[in-house]
């Protein structure tokens, strides 16, 4: 894992939705990856398809990460730079 990377493993209980934020892990610091199960979900690079399956929200004044998710498992991991 790389050092300006945050992984996080989440269980959402049935019949729930939640919001998974990732906040900067300096100052200044912007999302360049977000993936899912090591499936790019989002990317700040334009020519990269950001995955339809999650609603991925960018703050572009704080930087902060919002994921919208269901009922699941997951597995994120947020590469900042």
């Amino acid at each position: 894992m790389d050092s300006n990377s945050i992984l996080l493993r989440v269980t959402i209980p049935p019949n729930v939705q939640a919001r998974i934020m990732f906040e900067p892990l300096f100052v200044g610091a912007q999302c360049k990856t977000l993936t899912e199960n090591k499936k790019v979900i989002w990317s700040s690079n334009i020519t990269a398809m950001n995955e339809q399956e999650y609603n991925v929200e960018k703050d572009s004044i704080t930087g902060l990460m919002t994921v919208h998710i269901r009922s699941s498992q997951y597995e994120f991991q947020a590469l900042w730079h």
